[in-house]
């Protein structure tokens, strides 16, 4: 399948193309989703409706509300603890579907975020293990074969320090897409687009119930700066599936 015939959905008045099967990279799903569904002002308040993706027959019921304490975050819905970083705040539940879920860090941004660049974000989320799933070295050749399908520009694979005691590898790759500023309206002229390019630094591992799949997005060239900050969130990871 390629990504022009994966299913349409308008995302914070953008209008843009996501979508995920077993072939194709949860991940790519995730960042359109977080990419427009969760902005927010630099005391945390929000400026867009968080978006949640469409529902699915047989889809599993609401997941638990996280438990914070402080900067310390309880997420049993979505199977791990961890702590926020200083000067971003966190999005519970903003992706949950039948075969994937997880929460969102931003980092605190003056004003409104800037709609073409994208707002700096952290994602973790499990996906559940099936008959399916396979080793470490399995899951990241499948991640792997999705983001070429996808078209994924400069994608690198290595090793990465074990988070949570698991074993764990990281993928990072520029994620290129064009958006429209609204969602278009039948016999109105089409929407001015624009460009935004991402990049990527993916971390995945296998727990017993789950592939985790932690991932920071940045607007291209400034992934680097925040490199610190996913390290130290990765750090403070505990992981309960």
């Amino acid at each position: 399948m390629t990504e022009g015939a994966l299913k349409r959905q308008h995302l914070g008045g953008f209008s843009l193309v996501p979508g995920s099967h077993r072939g194709l990279p949860l991940v790519a799903l995730a960042t359109l989703t977080l990419l427009f569904a969760a902005c927010g002002s630099s005391d945390g308040t929000k400026t867009a409706t968080p978006v949640a993706l469409t529902p699915v027959p047989n889809a599993p019921t609401a997941v638990p509300t996280p438990l914070v304490s402080g900067s310390h975050v309880n997420s049993t819905g979505v199977g791990y603890e961890a702590d926020i970083p200083a000067g971003w705040h966190l999005r519970p539940n903003v992706l949950t579907s039948e075969t994937f879920r997880g929460d969102a860090y931003f980092k605190d941004e003056p004003g409104t975020p800037d709609p073409t660049k994208g707002q700096m974000n952290i994602s973790i989320g499990c996906q559940p293990k099936t008959t399916d799933t396979g080793s470490l070295d399995d899951e990241i050749a499948a991640e792997l074969k999705g983001l070429q399908q996808l078209k994924r520009e400069n994608i690198r694979t290595s090793d990465h320090a074990p988070v949570a005691g698991r074993a764990a590898k990281q993928i990072d790759f520029v994620y290129r897409l064009t958006a429209s500023d609204r969602t278009p309206v039948p016999s109105t002229p089409a929407s001015p687009s624009f460009e935004i390019v991402l990049d990527q630094r993916l971390i995945v591992l296998v727990s017993d119930s789950c592939v985790w799949k932690v991932n920071l997005s940045a607007p291209m060239g400034t992934l680097d700066p925040e490199a610190p900050v996913l390290e130290a969130f990765l750090a403070s990871v505990k992981l309960h599936a």
